[in-house]
Parts: C-alpha cells; sequence; structure tokens
C-alpha cells in the first residue's frame, strides 16, 4: 500500500458513508428529499472512495494522473452534493433552481479544469468565480431559512475544511513525516468536517416533511 494511513483513514470513511447514505434515504421524506439525501450521500462515499485508492494503490503515472483529477472531480462534487438537500430542503422554488444550478456549475467548471489543457484552462479559472459569486445568494438565502443549530453547523464545517486547506497547502503541521504528517492530518480534518456536515444534513432530512 503506498499511504497506509491515508488510504485506511478515507477507506474506512468511505464504508461508514455507505451506512450514512442508507440511513439518509431511510430518514427522507418524500421523492424530492430522497432524490436530494441521495446524491450527497453518494458523492460523499465516491469521494472518500476515490481518495482512499487513490493514495493507497501505487498508480502507474498514467493512471496516478487520472486518479487524481478524479480525487479533485469528487471533492467538487461533494460540496455541491452537501447543499443540494439543505437547497431542496428549504429553498424556495426560484432558489432551489438558482442554487443548484450554480452549485453544480461549479462541478462541471471544475471537471472542465481537471480535463481541459492549454490556454482555455486559465479561463476556467474566473469562471468559477463568477459561479460561486451567483451561487453565494441562493445559498444564503437557503442557510438563513435552516433553524440556528444547523446553520452553526454548516458554517463551522466549512471553517473547519477552509482551516484544513491553510494547513495543508503550507505543509502543516510536520508531526512525524515518515508516517502522520501534514497530509494525513489534513484527511483527519476533512473527516471531521464531513461528519459535522452530515449532521447539518442529517437534521435537514428528518425535519423537512
Amino acid at each position: 500500500m503506498q499511504n497506509p494511513v491515508r488510504g485506511f483513514l478515507h477507506g474506512t470513511a468511505a464504508l461508514v458513508s455507505v451506512a450514512g447514505l442508507v440511513g439518509l434515504i431511510l430518514r427522507s421524506n418524500g421523492a424530492g428529499m430522497t432524490a436530494a439525501a441521495s446524491v450527497y450521500g453518494v458523492s460523499l462515499v465516491a469521494m472518500f472512495a476515490t481518495s482512499a485508492l487513490y493514495h493507497s494503490v501505487p498508480w502507474q503515472p498514467v493512471w496516478k494522473s487520472r486518479f487524481q483529477s478524479l480525487d479533485h472531480t469528487f471533492i467538487y462534487a461533494l460540496v455541491a452534493g452537501t447543499f443540494t438537500p439543505l437547497i431542496v430542503g428549504v429553498g424556495e422554488p426560484v432558489w432551489i433552481i438558482l442554487g443548484l444550478s450554480g452549485v453544480w456549475s461549479l462541478v462541471a467548471l471544475g471537471v472542465a479544469k481537471e480535463v481541459v489543457q492549454g490556454p482555455v484552462r486559465r479561463v476556467l479559472l474566473p469562471l468559477q468565480f463568477g459561479a460561486v459569486a451567483v451561487t453565494l445568494a441562493p445559498l444564503w438565502a437557503t442557510i438563513v431559512d435552516l433553524d440556528p443549530a444547523t446553520v452553526v453547523l454548516t458554517i463551522v464545517g466549512g471553517v473547519i475544511y477552509l482551516l484544513g486547506v491553510l494547513f495543508f497547502v503550507n505543509d502543516r503541521p510536520k508531526l512525524a513525516p515518515a508516517i502522520f504528517s501534514h497530509h494525513e492530518f489534513f484527511h483527519v480534518v476533512v473527516i471531521v468536517a464531513s461528519v459535522i456536515h452530515f449532521v447539518a444534513v442529517w437534521r435537514v432530512v428528518s425535519t423537512v416533511v
């Protein structure tokens, strides 16, 4: 195994996420919320499973690059997937359309950025920022309609993700580089943030009839 700690962390998280997906489907009410909860659950399983495979298997260079792109793609998908039940559950129809279009356009642009090469790739980053700007209004309108505890959970989970990214890009903390370094620490942070967001989604799925 190439990176046993990373593979174990996200491999275990993927298996637990399967149980979470089943629980969300059983807990949700109505076709719309069931579909939204399924999208979130599948994106969570896919992100952790792909990450586990990418970090565990000693891929050949070509396949390593492909799995890295797939790993990045499912990170985008999880961000959009997390907001999907929140938007569907409490938003007005117009906000549902705008919100889902916005968050999933980020996934489309993220995939394009992983696939496209050359000068066109430079255009995709500003397009992503534009999509974020368009998405913020419907997302905020959705979040403020949630109960306070769910709002706090959503924000705290997002802050933890961002802090984890900051630590990761700065190669901190060093800890035990040969066994458990900043990369493994980042994987733990991702799991913690995902658990918090799962609780937020569970609350929405449980309360929307």
